[in-house]
């Protein structure tokens, strides 16, 4: 606690190895901030060099439907309202697992559960 800490001016740093890095780094920092506002950082979809149309796991697909249509929270078939976490899920209607929102419906456990063994 007794050590005094050295206050690094502009001038001291101007020689420091990182100096450029840093002065890239909040450059970059800003732009990308700046993207975000724009709504021009971030590419969804098929813009994305990460998208896959097919090949993609199950737990990728229900983050992606639920990043598309938000968390359910009332089942379709019985209108059980309120419900969250474990007790409603994202029911794909086809039972092929395709990327198209409107092949999910809103679902209880229960009615999932029927629904799928029907």
């Amino acid at each position: 606690m007794g050590k005094s800490i050295k206050k690094l001016t502009r001038e001291s740093n101007m020689n420091h190895p990182l100096n450029g890095y840093k002065q890239n780094s909040e450059h970059i920092k800003n732009r990308v901030l700046s993207r975000r506002k724009n709504g021009t950082y971030t590419r969804l979809g098929k813009e994305n060099s990460q998208w896959k149309e097919t090949g993609f796991g199950m737990k990728a697909l229900h983050n992606w439907v639920k990043r598309w249509l938000g968390r359910p929270d009332t089942c379709e078939f019985c209108g059980k309202a309120g419900l969250s976490g474990c007790k409603i899920h994202w029911a794909n209607k086809s039972h092929q697992y395709k990327r198209d929102l409107s092949d999910w419906l809103r679902l209880c456990a229960k009615c999932h559960w029927h629904y799928d063994r029907a």
